[in-house]
């Protein structure tokens, strides 16, 4: 890493010395290394401001359900003055990388490549004065001009964006099968780092303590979840288990298939079965008043029964049996 920081200094230095014997040369070198210098710059004053405004604090403060996430400084990186002398910086690569192609290219592809500047340079010089114009210090002429023009053309600002990333494609890979390759990368990255990557990484920096606080709530909630579904899972077998019994062969007297159904019967109305009686994810008890009259009821974390009156539990009426004992 050291190393090739020391490679990219030193062609630095080269660039600078060589400035007014190849200026062509240098500047491709030197306008790439501004834009990231600068971007740079803006990514920590934009840092710093956010830091200063307590924008950090505020997240602490947030909740998930009240504007945890924010935008913070990202819209500085993309306006102001620093801003404007990268997109100055671009534009003038993109001049030079023109120059240097059109200088050392005949043919047919001469012309298709001025078109294609034409169009490249008239979208962005278009963009840059469209970003003037929004500006309050930009004169009435030129704003009231630039709000006719889009209010007359729909979607004009899309359309001009997209004839730019087009003719900037066309750009790209007509001086990428050329001699030119190490310029066109060098503007690539330069383009990406000023542009992309470090406002992307601005934004996840200052949202890093609602990234947090997201992925903690996701995880507590789902735990919670998955104990109240195996709960249920559990309570429903177990009352399955409860509720299933052998049916009485066909081979059997009458006689004792009454004398079951009878045991059954007073099973049923002497005696109350509950499975797992206050067990984790199991069956929870307690006195509940309904219509003015006093209940037991189960719990299961999930759905509510009555099981009797207080009165006959407490008369000696009805019996409540943990299943599990019994």
């Amino acid at each position: 890493m050291f190393e090739k920081f020391k490679s990219k200094y030193r062609e630095y230095k080269y660039a600078k010395a060589h400035l007014k014997e190849n200026p062509i040369e240098s500047l491709s070198i030197l306008m790439p290394k501004g834009m990231v210098l600068l971007a740079i710059i803006s990514f920590i004053i934009s840092l710093l401001s956010f830091t200063i405004n307590n924008g950090f604090n505020h997240q602490m403060r947030g909740s998930i359900s009240n504007d945890l996430f924010t935008t913070g400084t990202v819209g500085g990186m993309y306006h102001g003055f620093l801003r404007s002398v990268i997109n100055l910086f671009l534009l003038i690569n993109v001049v030079v990388i023109a120059l240097k192609y059109y200088r050392e290219t005949n043919g047919g592809k001469k012309t298709l490549f001025v078109v294609d500047n034409v169009v490249l340079l008239g979208t962005f010089l278009f963009y840059l004065l469209a970003q003037y114009a929004s500006k309050s210090s930009a004169p009435v002429f030129i704003q009231m001009f630039m709000y006719k023009l889009f209010s007359s053309i729909p979607n004009l600002e899309v359309k001009v964006l997209g004839l730019m990333i087009i003719a900037g494609i066309i750009f790209c890979i007509i001086v990428y099968k050329s001699n030119n390759i190490d310029m066109i990368v060098r503007s690539l990255r330069a383009f990406l780092i000023s542009y992309v990557i470090l406002p992307v990484v601005l934004l996840v920096i200052e949202n890093s303590i609602a990234i947090v606080k997201l992925i903690f709530f996701i995880v507590v909630f789902g735990i919670i979840v998955i104990a109240v579904g195996w709960g249920a899972l559990s309570s429903f077998f177990s009352a399955s288990e409860g509720e299933s019994q052998p049916s009485s062969s066909s081979s059997k007297p009458k006689e004792n298939k009454e004398k079951g159904a009878k045991k059954e019967m007073e099973e049923k109305k002497d005696g109350i079965y509950v499975s797992n009686v206050n067990r984790m994810l199991g069956m929870y008890l307690f006195r509940r008043t309904i219509d003015n009259v006093d209940y037991i009821v189960s719990y299961n974390l999930i759905t509510e029964r009555k099981l009797c009156k207080l009165e006959d539990y407490l008369s000696g009426k009805v019996h409540i049996y943990e299943k599990l004992t019994n």
